[in-house]
C-alpha cells in the first residue's frame, strides 16, 4: 500500500482508537470492526507484520471530523 501526500499530512493529526471511539459515542471494538469492514473511512487499518499480530488504526483528525460532522 503506497501513502498518498494527503495522507502523510493528516498522519501528523492521529488520534487513539479510544478517543475516536468516545467522539463518536461508541465502543473503541466497535469502531475497529468498522474500520476493518470499510464501513467507517477514518483512517487505515494496517494488518498485521506476523502471523498472529495485530491490526493496528491510524485514525487521522481530518477524517474523524468529517464523520462526525464537525468540518
Amino acid at each position: 500500500m503506497s501513502v498518498t501526500l494527503k495522507e502523510k499530512s493528516e498522519r501528523c493529526q492521529r488520534v487513539s482508537v479510544a478517543d475516536a471511539a468516545k467522539e463518536i459515542g461508541c465502543h473503541p471494538q466497535y469502531l475497529r470492526k468498522r474500520m476493518v469492514a470499510n464501513d467507517w473511512d477514518l483512517g487505515r487499518v494496517v494488518p498485521p507484520k506476523k502471523k498472529g499480530g495485530q491490526h493496528e488504526y491510524l485514525i487521522f483528525r481530518p477524517k474523524l471530523d468529517r464523520f462526525i460532522g464537525k468540518e
